[in-house]
């Protein structure tokens, strides 16, 4: 791809006056480094962002810089320092329906903490950005050093000292049963739609749950795309399998629920879940081994205090956090206390330890189920994981830049660009 200055975009026709306009608000002006128009254009659709999301985004006075950037695991990141050095950061999940609103989607702003001048701060943005990009656990990063429980109080869960208190939901009817999910989102998918179309309303590598109020059963399942999940069933002593997703409905043959969980903040990196998964496929028999402390299929703890049901598998392989809703709701637990870092470590070191060779033809399966559910998504009108950014863009906004009030300009805006 070209790399060219904004005024020579717009010289060409490939960027418009109105984007153009757009752009030197952010701080992009002629003597703005040369970038290729992918990212120059990252920074329009972030604005049509922004402005819809002000009122969960809520940051006062002046904005010094803004970063943003894209990693393997979202494309749509961005870290804001205010005048105050308050440094927030933001991540954005594209609508996942096609609906030709690229703003349509889900922000969560998390507070990363107060800095006493704006060059610690920046210092301190500038490391946690490239560290958010390539380490294996981001949640650590996030977990260990920014986040105080009173942040983490809206997303479901509390750290202190690195352990998470998960917290259960007995209302079936309620928008968090059967738990407020850590650091993701917890979307109940229309039901019938869901199931013919499920690559319109899941990705690869996302939590799917299904259910059913009479019992309170719960199936779990990893979903990989194109209509495959893997999922563990108790046939045989303990399993573990890819399936058609036909058939991981009819586990529970009358589920009146289907609902996807997908982490906002990755507690692993995608290639470390997809090694796992492949792992345990080819060492299903050393995952249910009944010799091991933690081996043989259990729906239910046992006398230890253990069970190892699908939804361990799922949470394990994509949380590395070993723990089952299910029987611990069925133990009237209302939460529960797990060590991130510990239980990260512990479920890496089983999984990676189910075989002595890389499971190279699975993981192939695999990402070639991914790569066919992520086509099965793209739409003419979004781009379901938005814009990659080739490189970053640390831009300091024009001084009159807010992001705390909602303005009629935003209102013009948004008018304006329904006709263009």
């Amino acid at each position: 791809m070209v790399k060219k200055s904004l005024q020579s975009f717009y010289n060409s026709g490939e960027i418009n006056f109105e984007q153009k306009e757009t752009l030197k608000k952010f701080g992009i002006n002629d003597n703005y480094p040369e970038r290729e128009r992918r990212d120059f254009m990252k920074l329009w659709y972030w604005d049509e962002i922004l402005r819809r999301n002000r009122r969960e985004i809520d940051i006062e006075g002046q904005i010094e810089k803004m970063i943003f950037f894209s990693s393997i695991w979202n494309n749509n990141l961005l870290i804001i320092i205010n005048s105050a050095n308050e440094v927030n950061f933001i991540v954005y999940e594209m609508p996942m329906k096609s609906s030709g609103d690229p703003a349509g989607g889900w922000l969560k702003k998390f507070l990363i903490g107060n800095y006493s001048s704006n060059y610690i701060a920046l210092n301190e943005v500038r490391e946690l950005e490239s560290k958010l990009k390539y380490n294996d656990n981001p949640i650590l990063l996030l977990v260990k050093n920014h986040f105080s429980s009173a942040d983490l109080r809206s997303t479901g869960i509390e750290v202190t000292l690195y352990f998470a208190n998960v917290r259960y939901e007995k209302n079936y009817d309620s928008i968090y049963y059967p738990m407020m999910f850590p650091f993701g989102i917890r979307h109940e998918l229309p039901f019938y739609d869901a199931k013919i179309n499920p690559d319109q309303y899941i990705k690869p590598l996302d939590i799917v749950l299904i259910t059913k109020r009479e019992q309170e059963m719960v199936h779990a399942c990893i979903y990989l795309g194109d209509k495959k999940v893997c999922h563990v069933l108790g046939e045989y002593g303990g399993t573990v399998k890819i399936d058609d997703w036909d058939n991981f409905l009819e586990v529970i043959k009358t589920h009146d629920k289907i609902i996807r969980y997908h982490p906002t903040i990755p507690f692993k990196r995608p290639e470390i879940i997809i090694r796992h998964i492949a792992k345990s496929l080819e060492g299903r028999s050393n995952y249910f081994n009944p010799g091991l402390k933690s081996g043989s299929f259990r729906v239910w703890r046992n006398i230890s205090g253990n069970s190892n049901n699908c939804e361990n598998f799922t949470n394990a392989c994509v949380l590395g956090l070993n723990f089952s809703e299910l029987d611990d709701r069925s133990n009237q637990e209302e939460e529960i206390m797990i060590g991130v870092e510990g239980s990260l470590q512990e479920t890496t070191q089983k999984l990676d330890n189910l075989l002595t060779y890389y499971p190279s033809s699975r993981i192939s399966e695999i990402e070639g189920y991914i790569n066919r559910g992520n086509q099965n998504r793209i739409s003419s009108y979004v781009d379901r994981e938005g814009i990659q950014m080739n490189e970053r863009i640390e831009t300091q906004p024009n001084s009159d830049y807010r992001l705390n009030d909602i303005s009629m300009s935003f209102v013009v805006s948004s008018l304006l660009r329904l006709f263009l």
